[in-house]
């Protein structure tokens, strides 16, 4: 069996010319924009064949993974045994966001680090870069979100290195949501972004904590932790897709030696109305058990921001490093959750 001339084969029959395997966005052999995921076909039949451990190994565009060593840095946010983090969303005019970076900063002693987001869904917001760059004025440690969707390496490149004139030492590494209503390009992903800053002969981003995201709720599991695996070769640390079921967890942390889960930030994302949950249902990669969207459906706010506080605890008595707060720049939910979860 030629695993090269496979690899190759799934990168031209996917939508979205992935190189490492199956995106965010297929569930159970189904792509999200139509049709058979080809990426899953592909790894059922290396898996068939026993050879599935061999993907790793495989890189951007059919070559082998040059076997080296990378540095590795420890995220300066994980100075605390279980961290907190949660995100910012820069959308709207400079008020609106100084609104948020100050309700952020009243609420900085229960976070330990924000994630700035980059675009997410496709949609336009101000440049993440410089929201960062604020945070850092107020005192507030600032993960900085690269999305790969629609940039060359140029522009990934001259952003980072602007990053680290700026003193940004933390980086979430993100291959992209597909943009809904147009053609996508997706010229490289994050796993090769994380091989290409570790490899940087220049030094130049080798002192950067990078982070990279994982899917817990994928189908099948394995083939997303293959991918997971490949990533952690050079990324420093990870961040999950949110997650509502314990039972979706705790199988993660069966899977996952504890090297891994104390390098794995686990996302819940609090479900405050029956609207929300509507819309989540429609993003690719999210998995919302029925009793939950039931109990959201019925008691509202309080029945999400409940299960949130129990995945909290969840994620700490499993070992995982911490977790990641999503609440749509609705920082007021972080003081009622974080308050009762005893975390601080």
């Amino acid at each position: 069996m030629n695993i090269f001339k496979l690899v190759v084969e799934a990168h031209d029959r996917c939508p979205k010319q992935m190189w490492n395997g199956p995106c965010g966005g297929s569930h159970d052999g189904i792509c999200e924009l139509g049709g058979r995921c080809a990426w899953a076909e592909i790894m059922n039949e290396l898996r068939n064949a026993g050879m599935e451990n061999e993907i790793i190994s495989i890189f951007h565009e059919g070559q082998k993974l040059e076997d080296f060593t990378p540095p590795r840095v420890e995220p300066s946010f994980f100075s605390k045994d279980f961290v907190v983090t949660t995100e910012l969303a820069p959308f709207g005019e400079k008020e609106k966001i100084a609104e948020l970076m100050e309700k952020l900063q009243k609420r900085s002693h229960l976070i330990d680090a924000v994630n700035v987001t980059d675009n997410p869904m496709g949609k336009e917001h101000a440049d993440n870069l410089m929201v960062a760059c604020w945070l850092m004025e107020k005192h507030i440690i600032p993960i900085l979100q690269v999305v790969c969707r629609n940039k060359s390496m140029e522009v990934i490149t001259s952003k980072l290195l602007a990053a680290r004139i700026a003193g940004i030492n933390h980086v979430l590494l993100l291959t992209g949501d597909y943009s809904k209503g147009r053609k996508a390009h997706f010229f490289v992903d994050s796993t090769y972004l994380a091989w290409k800053l570790k490899k940087d002969e220049n030094e130049r981003f080798r002192t950067l904590s990078v982070g990279v995201a994982l899917n817990p709720n994928a189908v099948p599991l394995e083939n997303e932790l293959l991918k997971f695996r490949k990533k952690m070769r050079y990324a420093d640390f990870a961040q999950t897709q949110a997650v509502f079921s314990f039972t979706v967890l705790e199988e993660l942390a069966r899977k996952l030696d504890e090297e891994f889960r104390r390098k794995v930030i686990v996302g819940v994302l609090p479900l405050i109305s029956a609207e929300m949950v509507e819309e989540l249902k429609r993003v690719p990669g999210m998995r919302i058990d029925e009793e939950l969207i039931k109990a959201v459906k019925k008691e509202g706010e309080a029945a999400g921001i409940e299960r949130t506080r129990e995945m909290i605890k969840l994620s700490r008595e499993l070992d995982f490093r911490g977790v990641h707060l999503m609440c749509f720049n609705k920082y007021e939910l972080l003081d009622e959750i974080l308050s009762r979860s005893f975390l601080r």
